[in-house]
């Protein structure tokens, strides 16, 4: 069986410090998408890794979250922060749909769905909504193939199946039992305080300032105004909601 963490623990050392500075990361990322989730909402995430998220939704005050993960290595260290996750076999979430159906308020996809191949997608996504409850969201992050280092972040995890752009990514959500998609900002680098004062720290923001500019001009090239709404980040980010049962 593949040892997952290989590639991950070159980005996440498992350190305090470093689950610190994520969760950090992810109450910025996360706080318009969570900001009418109740504290006692049942959360689960899929695909937990380590747990950082877990990890930032404790910080934030959710009490009743778990995770679970393919990988043993990776939740392994999760437990030692105290963390709910748990390693279990890629038909667990299936297996829990129909012994379980209709359980979480809120479920996370972070950096998953693009493992897995079309067919997995969709059964995985159609199982997704058929665990929350009626009007449960999911929300979810995938590799942007919008984005110009789009195939680094493609390529670069050799268990990567996809890349997806905004309308791929909505695509096979609607088909998923799944609606009222909505894509909400996603970027690594955050616009820095004060910004007009001089310093090496700010000089990332600029550069991707600068060159987005020209990346935006690109795709208004190339298809028209339609362009400039393209999302250029690495990720995508997209929250939505089990469809009626009409849908």
């Amino acid at each position: 069986m593949l040892d997952y963490s290989i590639y991950y623990r070159k980005f996440h050392d498992g350190s305090k410090a470093h689950f610190d500075g994520t969760a950090n990361f992810y109450r910025r990322l996360l706080s318009e998408a969570l900001t009418s989730v109740p504290a006692e909402a049942r959360i689960l995430d899929i695909g937990c890794g380590q747990g950082l998220l877990l990890y930032a939704l404790k910080s934030i005050g959710f009490k009743d979250i778990q995770g679970i993960d393919v990988s043993e290595q990776q939740v392994e260290v999760g437990r030692k922060y105290g963390l709910e996750c748990r390693a279990v076999d890629k038909e667990y979430i299936f297996h829990l749909a129909r012994t379980a159906p209709s359980t979480f308020d809120l479920i996370f996809l972070m950096d998953v769905l693009e493992h897995m191949d079309k067919v997995e997608q969709l059964r995985t996504l159609a199982t997704v909504s058929e665990l929350l409850v009626p009007g449960g969201r999911l929300i979810l992050s995938v590799p942007n193939a919008n984005a110009s280092f789009g195939l680094r972040w493609r390529y670069g995890d050799w268990t990567h199946e996809a890349a997806f752009t905004e309308l791929s990514l909505e695509f096979v959500l609607l088909n998923s039992r799944l609606a009222d998609v909505k894509f909400l900002p996603y970027e690594f680098i955050q616009r820095p305080r004060l910004v007009f004062i001089p310093r090496p720290s700010i000089l990332p923001w600029l550069l991707q300032k600068f060159f987005r500019a020209f990346r935006r001009l690109e795709a208004v090239g190339e298809m028209g105004f339609g362009g400039w709404k393209v999302p250029l980040s690495l990720n995508l980010l997209a929250q939505c909601t089990k469809a009626d049962e009409k849908f």
